[in-house]
């Protein structure tokens, strides 16, 4: 049979079309642990909106790339992180994108502490300089609060645009107790526990 020459044409196809190709994001710690679970599936809209387009999450571009080790929802993030997702579509290539999300950890106040005072009297808490925003258990939006009784209480405090929920109590001291009496000649003793002496 006489040899017959056929040329064959290679072209790369086009990949999916992609809003964005990367997302730069921050979390915020909700229990001051350092980790928290954020899953991938919410920021899907930001890349594409083609129902039709499948995604998976991996831990590395080349994992993305050979479309490996598949990672499930949610994930533990913690300082900074990068996760890529691969998206596919019948008839066209797929597509790699990338989430790098930010774990901020809000700032809790070293001045507000649990107050002791003494029965029917009041006290003034202070949750600190430096935060955006304050809401305390009373309603109030300040970072001061004066008048206070007796009473657990709580304060918001925004700072980043992360919140922080802080619990204090404000407390009654001890009621001194007379525990005894001792009398000799002339002279009384009296032991009290509790109170300030003398």
């Amino acid at each position: 049979c006489a040899v017959v020459v056929k040329p064959l044409q290679f072209s790369i196809g086009a990949r999916i079309p992609l809003i964005t190709k990367a997302v730069v994001t921050t979390v915020c710690d909700d229990d001051l642990d350092g980790i928290k679970a954020v899953n991938l599936s919410q920021f899907i809209p930001q890349f594409t909106l083609d129902p039709n387009v499948t995604f998976t999450f991996h831990g590395t571009l080349a994992d993305a790339q050979n479309d490996i080790n598949a990672l499930s929802v949610p994930v533990n993030v913690t300082g900074t992180q990068t996760y890529y997702i691969r998206f596919e579509k019948n008839g066209v290539c797929p597509e790699v994108g990338s989430v790098k999300i930010t774990v901020k950890t809000p700032k809790k106040s070293d001045k507000l502490k649990d107050v002791i005072i003494c029965p029917k009297a009041t006290t003034t808490l202070d949750a600190g300089p430096g935060f955006e925003k304050y809401l305390w258990s009373t309603g109030a939006t300040t970072q001061t609060i004066q008048g206070v009784p007796v009473g657990d209480y709580w304060v918001i405090l925004q700072n980043e645009g992360c919140y922080v929920k802080q619990l204090v109590s404000v407390k009654k001291a001890s009621d001194p107790v007379i525990t005894s009496i001792e009398i000799s000649n002339s002279t009384a003793t009296v032991n009290v526990q509790a109170g300030n002496a003398p």
